[in-house]
């Protein structure tokens, strides 16, 4: 058994409020090493460009059922370029999957169904925000580039009817997230003598993070038309909605 899903979720943003901070360096000045100080602004999320606070994020998924009653799913959005700055975004993931009802004895003659879930998912963003001034801080021909990873191990229980499907889900996940700008970075700090002009090492960031997590959802089934949304509670809470169309 294979199918072919089409799916559009949408993913809940976080506020647009800009952030501010100030950075310390120390610098050589004639000679002598003076701490010099500047306060930069970064702009903040883009929440305000959607009327639902969200952005829309379609996704092909294909599955292709084993013998044993395994699963095996893959995702994937090709490479987009979208607005008129080079910006870009591409992801894919993959997951096995194995139903275990049977391995419960007399559950298998519910409408529930357990199922062992492991997934891995990728996502690279390329965002180019060419030649900015903020605050103290000028940046020429700068682009940032965002790549994150994850692995999700879960265990799925559902309750299957007619037109609605509820689950519920127990599981880990542990991701890594890697942000680095390129182009040239400027800061024009205070300093004693007056100011001071500093070329800048751009940043390279890694964040990692791992933690348990509990999902609720639903499903609504309509022929080949499904409308989905879930929760999940961890370190980061998600909100997860959309629509998909489903060929068997």
């Amino acid at each position: 058994m294979y199918y072919l899903c089409f799916n559009y979720s949408i993913n809940f943003c976080t506020t647009n409020t800009p952030t501010t901070f100030t950075v310390t360096r120390n610098i050589d000045v004639n000679g002598a090493t003076q701490q010099v100080t500047a306060n930069f602004e970064l702009p903040g999320g883009i929440i305000g460009d959607f009327p639902l606070k969200s952005i829309p994020a379609p996704a092909v998924q294909i599955g292709l059922g084993l013998p044993y009653k395994f699963e095996v799913m893959a995702r994937f959005f090709p490479e987009t370029k979208f607005g008129d700055d080079g910006a870009k975004l591409s992801m894919y993931g993959i997951g096995l999957k194995k139903e275990i009802t049977s391995w419960f004895g007399p559950l298998d003659k519910l409408p529930l169904h357990v199922s062992l879930l492991a997934a891995y998912s990728s996502l690279d963003v390329n965002y180019g925000f060419g030649n900015e001034t903020s605050g103290a801080l000028e940046v020429q021909n700068g682009i940032g580039e965002f790549g994150l990873s994850a692995f999700s191990f879960q265990a799925i229980a559902s309750l299957n009817f007619p037109f609605v499907n509820v689950f519920g889900g127990l599981g880990y996940n542990t991701g890594n997230a890697n942000l680095s700008m390129n182009g040239t970075f400027r800061g024009n700090f205070n300093s004693p003598g007056g100011t001071q002009t500093v070329t800048l090492t751009p940043p390279s960031l890694k964040f990692n993070s791992s933690s348990f997590n509990t999902t609720i959802g639903a499903r609504v089934s309509l022929g080949f038309f499904k409308i989905f949304g879930s929760y999940s509670l961890q370190e980061y809470n998600t909100v997860n909605a959309g629509i998909a169309f489903s060929f068997r």
